[in-house]
């Protein structure tokens, strides 16, 4: 029963299962009613992540045997604290509560306030420039 869920949570259809287990197609719907099904399924699914990831593995090797280093250091700073880079993220204790639609009228409103006084100053250089405006002409 393993072995054809295995091959159904891989997409085969009841018909390929069927086949590839020796059953007829009938038995392999039979089968998804039982109730052992699930506990098939889940069997299946955990070899499954189990061959995937031997297969990762081989493949990380295999990539690390052809240089790539970057894959290389990405393993070491895993499994090599002295290598892991420097924590980028504040760490804080206790809750931390945001009402998102106010933080978002609050960086507005910054906003707001920056283009204002970039434009205020922009006018300020324009009228001092050209004389004319700041008392001399």
């Amino acid at each position: 029963m393993v072995a054809a869920a295995y091959l159904r949570i891989m997409g085969a259809t009841q018909e390929a299962a069927a086949s590839s287990v020796g059953r007829s197609a009938k038995t392999i719907y039979n089968w998804e009613q039982d109730e052992r099904w699930r506990e098939a399924r889940e069997e299946a699914a955990d070899r499954w992540m189990c061959d995937l990831t031997d297969a990762s593995r081989k493949a990380v090797l295999d990539s690390v045997c052809k240089g790539n280093a970057y894959m290389g250091l990405s393993i070491l700073e895993r499994v090599d604290a002295r290598l892991a880079p420097a924590k980028q993220r504040l760490e804080h204790s206790g809750g931390v509560a945001v009402e998102l639609g106010q933080a978002r009228r609050e960086v507005e409103k910054g906003l707001e306030e920056i283009a204002s006084r970039r434009a205020a100053a922009s006018t300020s250089a324009v009228f001092s420039s050209n004389g004319k405006r700041n008392g001399r002409g």
